[in-house]
């Protein structure tokens, strides 16, 4: 009988943290290495970096992005499929250069219980909120946030390098690129910097990740420095991530938190 006990609340663990860790939102590329007239295929992974949830519907994106060596441009997405948990979109390329295409969405309302925003908070590095429920003794008080999620890959088209990938999208919250990744060596320290409103996000928990293949992916912490910049060693071939959640305590707004949520993709060969 102790056994069976112990062996419940192990699989309730492991579906409570998966469930914790199910609400990411990334554009992770097929492949980040295109030629000249590709149209790109843009999936966007609701849930995880190796799992979607639910599609995206395409009234709930705020802004659509593509920004290359013509500058920036807001193109209608060719053949936008939202069905079940896949949303798939496409992308004309005409032109050699580094490119940044982004996704940013609407805003949209959640209510969590307290434990589950708790653990939801100390998994997103989000300390600040979490000690201020501490100090105000609400730890056992239902939390009810008001979110909203962009998201950016970063890829390559031909052979020609192009320093535009480095400016932002205009997004609420971004991560932006201050080093070309497919510039340099493969074992270099990537440059990227946090903002909020176009402003640098300073002291941000910031995770980073790697994945090859089909296995797990590998992540680290680290925290933005005064200027919203984080400085990531790439230490092997393979699907990144970056990402980050800002959060703010709000009153009179119908909601209790307000929050962004930013993450870049880009592959390393």
């Amino acid at each position: 009988m102790k056994a069976r006990i112990t062996l419940l609340a192990a699989m309730l663990l492991v579906v409570v943290a998966a469930s914790l860790s199910a609400h990411d939102m990334f554009i992770k590329l097929d492949s980040y290495f295109l030629n000249p007239g590709d149209t790109l295929r843009v999936p966007i992974l609701n849930g995880t970096f190796t799992t979607t949830g639910n599609a995206i519907e395409r009234d709930r994106v705020l802004d659509l992005a593509l920004l290359g060596p013509g500058g920036l441009m807001h193109p209608a997405p060719l053949d936008w499929h939202a069905a079940h948990d896949t949303t798939v979109f496409g992308l004309a390329l005409d032109k050699e250069g580094t490119y940044a295409a982004g996704v940013a969405t609407k805003p949209r309302v959640l209510e969590m219980k307290g434990a589950a925003f708790n653990a939801y908070l100390k998994e997103e590095g989000l300390t600040g909120i979490l000690e201020r429920r501490k100090k105000l003794r609400q730890l056992d008080r239902p939390a009810k946030e008001r979110y909203a999620k962009s998201v950016k890959a970063v890829f390559q088209v031909g052979d020609a390098r192009t320093p535009t990938v480095s400016l932002p999208l205009g997004f609420p919250a971004e991560i932006i690129p201050i080093d070309n990744p497919y510039v340099g060596r493969r074992d270099a320290t990537l440059r990227v910097q946090c903002v909020l409103g176009l402003q640098p996000l300073a002291g941000a928990t910031v995770f980073a990740g790697s994945q090859r293949g089909r296995e797990a992916p590998v992540q680290r912490s680290f925290t933005s420095d005064a200027q919203g910049i984080v400085r990531i060693p790439i230490t092997r071939p393979g699907h990144w991530y970056v990402k980050f959640v800002h959060m703010t305590p709000v009153t009179g707004q119908g909601v209790d938190y307000v929050s962004e949520w930013a993450t870049l993709t880009f592959e390393v060969r």
